[in-house]
Order: structure tokens, then sequence, then C-alpha cells
């Protein structure tokens, strides 16, 4: 379980980020795979669930990787060419 304010979310802390890189960030990608995902996933250039994610979070991703298990991450950013 995780508490927090209202006001940390994970869309503010992305935008934190962004806001201090700069115009030239880049793209941005955001994984995820629960449902405090969502609005990552509408805070990034490109949403990426876990394939054990919910369906209603596959639904909002861009792409929809391997569960944790079977290395969703690696397969990711693999399949975008980041590594």
């Amino acid at each position: 379980m995780q508490i927090s304010p209202r006001e940390c979310t994970k869309r503010a802390g992305i935008k934190a980020v962004l806001d201090a890189l700069g115009p030239d960030h880049g793209t941005v990608y955001g994984i995820g795979d629960a449902s405090n995902d969502i609005a990552l996933m509408e805070a990034v250039d490109v949403g990426v669930a876990m394939g054990n994610a919910p369906d209603f979070l596959k639904e909002k991703a861009d792409y929809v990787t391997d569960s944790f298990d079977h290395d969703g991450v690696v397969t990711a950013l693999e399949h975008f060419g980041l590594i």
C-alpha cells in the first residue's frame, strides 16, 4: 500500500522532471502495471502497460509488453530501440 498526499501523483512527478529538463527533453516513456499508473500514461508521450496490468490500463497504453515475470521492461526498451 502506498499513501501520499493527493497532489503527489506520477503525473506531477513526470511534469516536475520535464519542467526541470526543459523543452528539448525528447520522447518520454512511462511503464506501468496498476491503476495508479493511469495518470502516468496520460502524462507521457508513449505509455507502456506491463502484460500483467489490468485490461483498463492496457487499453490506455500505446504498447503492451510482456509481464514483469517475463522481463517486460527489457522487452519494451528493446521494442522502442532504447537498449
